[in-house]
């Protein structure tokens, strides 16, 4: 039973370059140590700022003043019913009474001076207590009724549009009020929210320098990394192996030997 005969082989192998190896040592070891140490942390301070001493001094002024405020809505109740029926002309006193002092001298005219002149003029006709008499005493009323109609509708009309514009400005002038009353405390209110808000930005600006004073160290080390790993080419390295021959190669290297002198001794060359 033959044996088969030795090969030989060649192995290469490419490695990281002598110079750059050390370099993506340390950063292995460096990114170790930044692990173990934890995550990053939070920051150990409030991150929202608080209310500004002008802002609670606001609040406090704002909630005492909370009552007055509704005390005056409330005390305006009924000056805004009185107002509202301000335009009720036929309800208001006053002017009922303004519109009999304007009609007033009608009436006394009539009395006075247009009755009397018509029954002066049916005395000296002779025909005083007649139809004529009648006719003209009726005329004379209903023209002093006329002008009177007509001075009580003007006046009334105006009464009308003077209370009506009197009710909506009293009811209008409540918010006012209100508003003068809460406007010191908004003044506060807003200088605070100013202060608050600077106080925030420099919260803000902290906890991000703290955020940022952590993550330094692993952000050189990603940028370390990435400048070390570049690639530089590798180092390759070959080798022969090789295993000893087998007997029948052997025997075939040796009869391959004989052959000159065999060839000699039996005249073949």
């Amino acid at each position: 039973m033959s044996k088969s005969a030795g090969t030989t082989r060649t192995v290469s192998s490419t490695s990281v370059p002598s110079v750059q190896l050390p370099y993506l040592l340390y950063g292995l070891q460096e990114a170790r140590r930044q692990y173990e140490q934890g995550p990053p942390q939070f920051y150990p301070g409030s991150t929202v700022a608080d209310f500004r001493p002008a802002e609670v001094l606001a609040h406090q002024y704002l909630q005492e003043q909370a009552g007055p405020m509704a005390q005056l809505a409330e005390g305006a109740i009924p000056t805004a019913n009185f107002l509202m029926q301000a335009y009720d002309v036929e309800r208001n006193p006053y002017v009922r009474a303004a519109v009999q002092g304007a009609i007033q001298p009608v009436m006394q005219q009539l009395r006075e001076q247009a009755l009397p002149a018509i029954r002066s003029g049916a005395v000296a006709t002779g025909s005083y207590g007649g139809t004529r008499q009648a006719l003209a005493e009726g005329l004379a009323m209903q023209r002093a009724a006329q002008e009177m109609g007509n001075i009580s509708s003007q006046m009334y009309n105006r009464a009308y549009e003077t209370g009506l514009q009197a009710a909506l400005s009293g009811i209008g002038a409540i918010p006012t009020i209100q508003q003068a009353l809460a406007y010191p405390g908004q003044v506060l209110g807003g200088v605070g929210a100013q202060e608050r808000a600077l106080e925030q930005a420099r919260i803000n600006e902290d906890v991000a320098r703290f955020q940022w004073e952590q993550m330094a160290p692993r952000l050189a080390l990603q940028e370390y990394m990435r400048l070390v790993g570049i690639p530089l080419g590798g180092e390759t390295s070959t080798a022969v192996e090789g295993s000893a021959p087998g007997a029948a190669a052997q025997w075939a290297s040796f009869g391959l030997s004989l052959l000159p002198y065999l060839g000699r001794l039996f005249g073949w060359w």
